[in-house]
């Protein structure tokens, strides 16, 4: 019976909780389209796009570790 290493399951709990996060602080950023606010469609290009900047960093930061493949193609990676 194979084990889970320690790196492997710190990855997936953290990686569930801080999705999770990210998921509802961008929910909480849409609930300010509503009435009650009043911002500029200019704002809102400028806000996701220091969003998207953010993402790709991140992402950029996984791409260029050892552990990503090089020449296979991307395996679906579904959080549970």
């Amino acid at each position: 019976m194979a084990t889970i290493s320690l790196q492997r399951d710190r990855f997936l709990r953290l990686s569930v909780r801080r999705r999770d996060q990210a998921k509802d602080l961008l929910r909480l950023i849409g609930n300010m389209s509503s009435h009650a606010y009043e911002w500029k469609p200019e704002e809102i290009e400028a806000l996701f796009g220091d969003i998207r900047q953010a993402v790709d960093a991140a992402e950029s930061r996984f791409r260029m570790a050892k552990q990503w493949p090089d020449k296979h193609p991307a395996k679906q990676f579904i959080l549970s």
